[in-house]
């Protein structure tokens, strides 16, 4: 949501099993966050550049969510330009994300800072990616595997 926060629930049971902010899980695995400053409308991976850092306490919110039955791809935005990440080769920027979450176990796996906020993320079984839209008009995929 507009929070940052996804919950995870029980169909059957109508219940909430477990409610994940997608800022903090970020923060505590920035490691596994890179960037994608890239200029191409192509990406096919969730890691991209391994001397990106994440820079913890972004404010974060989550415009779309898409699975294709074991892998849950998350995407949105950052609301203010103080949140950005660092690259070595093209320095700050970004405003949006991608997150990779395994489903089952409900964790999170890789993410991806991006340039622009991303406002839609489908599943495109054909291809075995997700294809995600955002504010600067471009299409990107991703595949679902780490």
């Amino acid at each position: 949501g507009e929070d940052g926060n996804m919950g995870f629930w029980d169909g059957k049971e109508r219940k909430l099993i477990e409610m994940m902010n997608v800022q903090s899980t970020m923060d505590k695995n920035k490691d596994s966050v890179t960037s994608n400053n890239h200029t191409t409308p192509t990406n096919r991976s969730f890691m991209s550049n391994s001397s990106t850092t994440w820079n913890n306490g972004s404010n974060l919110w989550v415009s779309s969510m898409e699975t294709n039955g074991n892998w849950l791809a998350v995407c949105g935005g950052a609301e203010n330009s103080n949140n950005t990440i660092t690259s070595r080769s093209s320095g700050p920027s970004s405003s949006g994300f991608m997150t990779l979450w395994h489903l089952p176990t409900r964790t999170f796996t890789s993410g991806c800072v991006t340039r622009e906020s991303l406002n839609t993320v489908v599943c495109h079984s054909s291809l075995d990616c997700f294809v995600s839209g955002g504010n600067e008009g471009r299409v990107s995929f991703w595949e679902s595997t780490t």
